[in-house]
């Protein structure tokens, strides 16, 4: 029997490559939001929803899904691309009861807000005074 023999493509090759992994204690990675209204999509109940703080790649990956899906199929587009970082399709967030909803965005609002640019206050120069006393 004869055996073909071939080589193992970039991207074959990238996924045998050990990825890099959160270490030390940090602030929690996850928060479980629970539905006061459950949703049932395609056989599956979500009695709640999980969300995950997302990585850089994640991030650029979702924004670039969302200009394609725009480009493609217009503004309202944007509301069915999926968001890895949460445990349920985009369907279904946009399917959930209002107030549970303002609760995943809560949620994940809190995640976004713990990464953005140091406090203004903290990160402006102390002014001095003309004879260089502060």
């Amino acid at each position: 029997m004869d055996q073909v023999t071939r080589a193992l493509s970039q991207k074959e090759m990238d996924r045998l490559k050990p990825l890099p992994r959160f270490t030390g204690e940090g602030p929690a990675r996850t928060l479980t939001v629970p539905l006061t209204f459950p949703v049932e999509y395609d056989g599956v109940v979500y009695k709640e929803v999980v969300i995950r703080r997302p990585t850089t790649g994640e991030w650029k990956a979702y924004v670039r899904r969302v200009e394609d899906a725009v480009r493609e199929r217009g503004p309202a587009a944007e509301d069915e691309v999926d968001m890895s970082w949460l445990s349920v399709p985009a369907v279904v967030l946009n399917s959930l009861d209002l107030a549970d909803g303002n609760r995943v965005e809560a949620g994940q609002e809190g995640f976004f807000a713990q990464s953005g640019l140091p406090d203004a206050a903290a990160s402006q120069p102390t002014s001095t005074s003309e004879d260089g006393s502060r």
